[in-house]
């Protein structure tokens, strides 16, 4: 039996290892136990079930019966918490893509060892050896179709992940799988049950949504108004890019391209009590500041959000460019604040 590392992917959370095994099946059972970039003692057996030993395997000639087998001793170092899955999958050599434990479709078999169960103590579980078996192919005159010169292929991929003692779920990995499904809801689809307008401009949107992530918007339709009978709401003194841009980052998260309308937006931001697209905005003023607009700049910082840092910077970059900066024509108005 040959066998070959294809690829080990380490990364801070989790090692994953893929393995090629070539094996004969006049080789059968076979264990293979040098898995040296595997943490821990790793062995593994492939075994086949049904036949009859003379000179080598021979298939029933008759038919019938035939299984494959595998089983897997794991035995992770004392000193390191973790666990292991592994995902196996049989065939012949050329024919045998990568198993990837991200794709089901991938592998015939999958084990864990390291998950808590009613059989093991937590206390002392990491330290335990654990045998795993698992059927890899099983039917009639299996290996009349699986060998090649007697030969075939068995590929895994092992993932080592750090133990949470809590099997399978991964709050981490709820949390991001909980925040991709949310920012597939989308304005304007089927379920939109409530109209904003703006400078002549309609957004259909969900409220619940919308409430949820505007204190403003929440207070608007909690109680008895208007707004709340109606599920319509029109947007005063913004215009309709801005109240878009707005509403993108309501229902995702993330900043768009707002620099061409950051000023309208920063009102928007303080109007509607939303801090992180407040942050965006002077981020945004900032990475665009020149002495054409920093007066303008300067003007919004101090009228929306006065208490941010930036402000300081913005003087002393007009500082800087002072004699250039009291040529504009909005020196005037810079002088007033």
């Amino acid at each position: 039996m040959g066998v070959k590392l294809l690829s080990s992917k380490p990364t801070n959370v989790v090692h994953r290892h893929q393995l090629h095994l070539g094996l004969d099946m006049y080789d059968l059972p076979t264990s293979y136990t040098h898995f040296e970039e595997i943490l821990g003692s790793f062995t593994i057996e492939i075994y086949f079930v049904s036949g009859i030993k003379g000179d080598g395997w021979i298939m029933n000639p008759v038919g019938g019966e035939e299984i494959v087998k595998m089983s897997m001793i794991w035995s992770p170092p004392q000193d390191k918490k973790v666990r292991m899955i592994c995902g196996l999958n049989i065939g012949k050599t050329a024919d045998l893509p990568d198993v990837n434990l991200d794709d089901e479709d991938s592998y015939k078999v999958k084990l864990k060892f390291g998950f808590l169960d009613n059989e093991s103590d937590s206390n002392d579980y990491f330290y335990m050896k654990k045998k795993m078996k698992g059927t890899l192919l099983e039917g009639e005159n299996i290996l009349e179709n699986l060998t090649v010169d007697n030969k075939f292929s068995v590929k895994i991929e092992v993932m080592i992940l750090p133990f949470t003692g809590d099997k399978e779920f991964n709050q981490a990995k709820s949390n991001e799988t909980f925040l991709e499904n949310m920012r597939t809801i989308e304005m304007g689809d089927g379920n939109c049950d409530l109209k904003i307008y703006c400078a002549g401009k309609e957004f259909n949107v969900h409220k619940n949504l919308i409430c949820a992530r505007c204190e403003v918007f929440k207070n608007a339709f909690e109680n008895e108004t208007r707004e709340s009978s109606s599920n319509v709401y029109t947007m005063e003194e913004a215009t309709a890019e801005a109240c878009e841009e707005m509403l993108k980052f309501i229902y995702t998260g993330v900043p768009g391209d707002i620099k061409n309308c950051v000023f309208d937006l920063l009102k928007l931001s303080d109007m509607y009590q939303l801090k992180e697209l407040k942050a965006a905005c002077l981020d945004s003023m900032m990475d665009n500041l020149k002495v054409s607009n920093c007066i303008r700049i300067y003007v919004a910082v101090n009228r929306h959000a006065a208490e941010s840092r930036i402000k300081k910077d913005i003087l002393k970059f007009m500082n800087c460019k002072v004699m250039k900066v009291i040529e504009d024509e909005n020196w005037e108005l810079f002088l007033k604040q």
